[in-house]
């Protein structure tokens, strides 16, 4: 329950002036951000993220910028069907010091069974192929309970 509280303490410190440009509140949303796990416990499960991220540079694609996106999927490690009521609200991608938050979320329940949840995301920023970037993603549970899950340094590929 303190855990609970505590991460509920920070997820509203995070929101708390998210339009604002003070360098000292973006330094403190990207240490929770980075304070993320790489697992979480939700409904009795242990959840893990894996994301693959690229920039499309086929000849059919825009030809001003490259913007990332993204296929994000969020795994039962017990194999078990993932925990329905469990939903994905929000992800960010965090480059150094720079912060980029998905404006809209994809989620492509892959079966009632399927140990996995899969999100995609489009039009992230345009950064260069090749640098390794840290994921996080928000998720909520049954109770509405949220809860934030990181997964570190995945390169942006480059797609022909």
């Amino acid at each position: 329950m303190v855990r609970v509280l505590l991460l509920t303490g920070l997820l509203s410190g995070l929101f708390t002036g998210c339009g604002s440009s003070d360098s000292a509140e973006k330094a403190r949303q990207l240490q929770q951000l980075q304070a993320a796990q790489p697992t979480v416990m939700i409904e009795g499960q242990h959840l893990t993220l894996d994301a693959y991220l690229w920039c499309n540079f086929m000849p059919m694609t825009q030809p001003a910028g490259h913007p990332v996106a993204g296929s994000l999927t969020l795994r039962n490690e017990g194999l078990e069907p993932f925990p329905p009521g469990v939903t994905a609200e929000q992800a960010w991608i965090i480059n150094g010091e720079e912060l980029w938050t998905t404006a809209e979320l994809e989620v492509r329940q892959t079966g009632a069974q399927s140990p996995h949840l899969l999100i995609e995301f489009r039009d992230g920023p345009e950064w260069e192929t090749g640098i390794k970037v840290d994921v996080v993603v928000q998720l909520r549970d049954t109770k509405q309970q949220p809860f934030l899950i990181k997964v570190d340094a995945r390169e942006i590929k480059k797609i022909h």
